[in-house]
């Protein structure tokens, strides 16, 4: 998502810093903050949780 932002809106990328209203206002924005939330908190090996919330599988008491 981060080289699609790039590609489709190279000048709100280009202005992350200096002016990051555009770059937070621009169409791009919200599927790369929804990647990034699905990412962080979605279900699998690869998610942040996972390694956040990991269990010790071991023999039920």
């Amino acid at each position: 998502m981060v080289v699609a932002y790039a590609t489709a809106e190279r000048e709100a990328f280009a202005a992350i810093f200096s002016n990051p209203d555009k770059f937070t206002g621009s169409e791009p924005f919200l599927f790369l903050f929804a990647v990034v939330i699905v990412f962080a908190f979605g279900q699998g090996k690869f998610s942040l949780d996972h390694f956040w919330l990991k269990k010790k599988s071991g023999p039920a008491a």
